[in-house]
């Protein structure tokens, strides 16, 4: 088997500054190093040539100091390295990256191409189902297990609810979660250190493919002049014993915490917005409700309206919540004997309707269906996409200013697009649904489902031993970290159950199998925007704050006195989780779910 490893190279996220004069980010003095996930992807491969033989090559493309990442792999046991090195690159967009790299990789025999579910940097999760659209191979991105089966590979991957099975065909491209495997791990001192191994280096104009395809003339995003987002955090600690004082300061901090609301729209946008929903299955419905929400409110103010595109077939229920969450058209893509959701017939029937139909903008969840569907929808329509967006407004030339994350939530990049329709994936938790259900008729059409994909089956999906309501947004996150023992994170879980409180946890707790992935929070997790997060025995780690930054109030339970996460919060209690959780629950009660 033949596997390419495409690793990037990015800033180390814990050294990174914005400088707030010149608006840039301080790259001065700031260490370079491998995507982690990407690296994660290369254990997954040697793990298979270990298996079934074969060659793995780590492909990387930027500038000549990415060799580095590329002798890491090396060191760590890849084969060769190519690096895809060029001034004419430079500045590539995720869907001009995945041009180079897929005019790079096609004529190389390849079977097999694992890369990161998302860069550290960017954390978008584009560049895969873009490469498996301009390749036209299978794609499965998130994927946690993966063995070798008759045909082709078998994989378990992580969706919203659960671990769903997908058996797939090769050629195919797959996107690897932090569980897939070993990360392979060369320190910076053994890497300089180190004589520099043969690496094969391409220029664009060895690629084969459009020139205008790459750098920044392919990239069809521009984005706007960052902006940081500093959160100011009161910093109180407060000793458990005095129970009176805890409860008065914790109502206080809530009670002068801004209050979620809708965002303000300056400039509404006309026409019509369409709104992409893989699943209506749990989570699903909630997110339709956000996203239709801020549609509605958006589109309103200029005489536009809303459409909801569905996969599968739509139950009376679910009309009528789509109905009423905004929506006064849906676009509905009816499969046969309602087959689970796949992103290369989804895409192939969307970009149709978005062909026929010139919506002004198309937003999808960022979920790991809704990542699949937008990235393969802008590869088959060249279309410029923004990925995890916090916001969305309407810019004063037209089309929309797409508000990303950034360098792991520590400043905001807006985003422009300089194609029409606009395609974006929106953050869970980060819309509104209408406060008042949305009155009067919808219109229901019908869209060609188009032809079933050959070369990959999507099995069972196995729901989550721990409740998925569990992950639910609610205005109380009870969050368990390494101080929190393993047996008694289920009596965590049962008092947040019994409140209606969501439960979260860190990366330690979640690489250890305690809960699974889809409940960790940070910087390779989700984030989370509820009224208080309450963060039990966990350390405060950079990874893991940048999930918590949208949180109105940070409180923190460490037996540690000197643990980070008390300089990150605006209450904190020195005592045992279980202390600390005992005495604050009275008030996290009155907050409720």
């Amino acid at each position: 088997m033949k596997i390419a490893v495409c690793i990037k190279q990015i800033p180390s996220p814990g050294e990174l500054r914005f400088d707030p004069q010149l608006r840039r980010i301080v790259r001065e003095g700031v260490s370079l190093e491998p995507n982690s996930l990407d690296m994660v992807a290369l254990g997954a491969a040697l793990a298979l040539r270990a298996e079934v033989g074969g060659e793995v090559v780590a492909v990387s493309m930027g500038p000549p100091s990415a060799q580095d990442v590329l002798k890491a792999a090396i060191m760590g046991g890849a084969d060769a390295g190519w690096l895809i090195s060029d001034r004419a690159l430079a500045g590539s967009d995720t869907l001009a990256t995945a041009h180079a790299l897929a005019d790079a990789l096609r004529p190389g025999g390849f079977d097999l191409v694992l890369l990161g579910r998302n860069s550290l940097d960017a954390e978008t999760g584009q560049v895969g189902p873009m490469l498996a659209e301009l390749l036209g191979w299978s794609l499965v991105t998130a994927v946690s297990s993966v063995a070798v089966a008759a045909g082709g590979l078998h994989l378990q991957r992580a969706v919203e609810d659960g671990q769903e099975e997908v058996e797939c065909a090769l050629p195919a491209v797959i996107t690897a979660r932090e569980e897939l495997a070993e990360e392979v791990y060369i320190s910076r001192k053994k890497v300089a250190a180190a004589a520099d191994p043969p690496i094969r280096r391409i220029g664009a104009q060895e690629l084969g493919g459009t020139l205008s395809d790459y750098g920044q003339e392919g990239s069809l995003t521009r984005v706007l002049p960052l902006r940081e987002e500093r959160i100011e955090r009161a910093g109180h600690k407060i000793t458990v014993s005095d129970q009176a004082k805890v409860h008065q300061e914790l109502r206080e901090l809530v009670a002068n915490a801004p209050k979620p609301q809708a965002r303000p729209v300056s400039r509404g946008l006309p026409g019509e917005l369409w709104v992409a929903l893989p699943s209506l299955e749990a989570s699903g419905q909630q997110l339709a409700r956000e996203l239709l929400g801020d549609a509605y409110r958006l589109t309103s103010a200029a005489g536009g309206s809303v459409a909801a595109v569905t996969w599968g077939n739509l139950s009376a229920a679910n009309r009528q919540l789509l109905a009423q969450a905004g929506a006064s058209r849906i676009y509905i893509i009816a499969v046969a004997d309602n087959q689970p959701f796949h992103s290369s017939q989804a895409s192939v029937c969307l970009s149709e309707a978005i062909s026929l139909h010139r919506p002004a903008a198309v937003l999808f969840p960022s979920t790991t269906y809704g990542r699949e569907w937008a990235g393969r929808v802008a590869a088959r329509l060249g279309l410029g996409l923004t990925g995890d967006a916090i916001g969305f407004r309407v810019a004063d030339e037209g089309g929309l200013v797409m508000d990303k994350p950034s360098l792991g939530g520590l400043m905001v990049a807006p985003i422009v697009s300089r194609t029409r329709p606009d395609l974006a994936t929106i953050r869970p938790g980060v819309c509104m649904p209408l406060a008042e259900p949305r009155q009067g008729t919808v219109e229901l059409i019908q869209v060609a489902p188009g032809p079933v994909p050959t070369g990959m089956r999507v099995g069972a999906t196995t729901a989550f031993a721990v409740p998925a309501s569990l992950l639910a947004a609610a205005s109380v996150v009870l969050a368990v970290g390494n101080g929190v023992p393993a047996e008694d994170i289920a009596e965590v879980q049962q008092v947040a159950l019994a409140h209606g409180f969501a439960l979260a946890a860190s990366r330690v707790v979640t690489d250890a199998g305690h809960l699974p992935k889809a409940f960790q929070v940070g910087l390779t997790g989700r984030s989370v925007g509820p009224q208080v997060y309450v963060a039990l025995g966990i350390s405060g780690a950079f990874e893991h704050l940048v999930g918590i930054r949208r949180a109105a109030v940070v409180v923190a339970v460490n037996s540690d006195p000197d643990a980070l996460i008390f300089q990150a919060a605006d209450l904190g209690l020195v005592c045992d989780w279980r202390a600390g959780l005992d005495v604050l629950l009275e008030v996290l009660s009155e907050i409720g779910g």
